[in-house]
């Protein structure tokens, strides 16, 4: 008999390349939900599994684990990763997960900095002289004129295949840029794809106080200025 838990691995591991931690992830959310169903129900295999079984993991884990609804959907989210996988292999006929929706989680709302508190964070704290000062001040510049949230930023901690997880997604990947360039009218010839290939049509400059001079022009005097931006920053092309 096919071991199908061990060929899962195999799958996330070799076909979905997956790190050892990931797949880990799944296999451990996936035994969790076996010895429940063992428990419930002794000589309970995991092909064999109905929705209701499913359900009363989610109870089980709501009420007597005390997990949130986020942390459930993760572990459903395993499940249907692994019940996809014996539908692929011919393993079941239906999934068990075939009509589950992911339960509803709260949406935090979240405050922002008035202006003048984004003005003090700049001003009151000391960026060190050189490219990480600047670097650091242009970080909260960007979060707030942007309103981009660090948990945004999930691709700077996570993996493709941890993303896809998260996002409870079938498959996930990032658009080329011959497929973003061949998505617009015009082409590759219509637009400037410097910042993705690293090719400018000027020489780039490579001494750190070039650099700084062209991306980005700090204002030397707010007060007597008026800010063009949330925090005082000018335009580095108009001034």
């Amino acid at each position: 008999m096919v071991d199908n838990k061990q060929a899962f691995a195999d799958y996330l591991l070799k076909e979905k390349n997956y790190s050892p931690l990931t797949a880990r992830a799944y296999l451990d959310d996936l035994y969790a939900f076996e010895k429940f169903i063992q428990q419930e129900e002794p000589g309970a295999q995991l092909h064999e599994v109905v929705y209701g079984q499913v359900r009363s993991w989610i109870i089980y884990m709501s009420e007597t684990e005390a997990l949130g609804n986020r942390s459930i959907n993760r572990k459903i989210s395993s499940l249907k990763s692994f019940y996809k996988f014996l539908l692929k292999i011919k393993q079941v006929t239906v999934s068990p997960l075939q009509k589950h929706k992911a339960l509803k989680t709260e949406k935090k709302v979240l405050v922002p900095f008035s202006e003048k508190e984004m003005q003090d964070v700049v001003t009151v704290n000391d960026f060190p002289a050189g490219f990480e000062g600047v670097r650091n001040r242009l970080v909260l510049e960007l979060f707030y004129t942007t309103g981009m949230r660090r948990a945004e930023l999930i691709g700077a901690t996570h993996s493709l295949e941890e993303i896809q997880k998260y996002l409870d997604a079938d498959s996930l990947s990032y658009l080329s840029l011959e497929g973003l360039t061949g998505s617009v009218a015009g082409g590759h010839s219509a637009y400037c794809t410097s910042c993705y290939t690293g090719n400018y049509p000027v020489e780039f400059p490579r001494n750190e106080a070039a650099y700084l001079q062209l991306t980005l022009k700090l204002n030397e005097d707010d007060d007597r200025s008026t800010p063009r931006g949330r925090t005082g920053i000018k335009d580095p092309v108009t001034g």
